[in-house]
């Protein structure tokens, strides 16, 4: 999930990862044992509830204080 919001960092290397991390999270392939979905399917978690938690916790624009960050216990 860091990778994800790392996206909203300005720092080029992290885009990329975090990009990659967003595509897995959004993704629908169920065809992949290591899809989200499969994952999600597996451990009996529902992606649609996590999918809309991550795009609630989506931190402000560089420059802003009022990012969240994301902490799973």
């Amino acid at each position: 999930m860091t990778c994800f919001h790392m996206q909203f960092e300005t720092e080029q290397p992290f885009i990329k990862r975090a990009r990659e991390a967003e595509d897995w999270f959004f993704s629908d392939d169920s065809r992949r044992l290591f899809s989200f979905v499969s994952v999600c399917d597996e451990l009996r978690l529902e992606p649609k509830y996590i999918r809309t938690r991550l795009k609630r916790r989506t931190p402000s624009p560089p420059g802003h204080s009022a990012g969240k960050k994301i902490v799973l216990t």
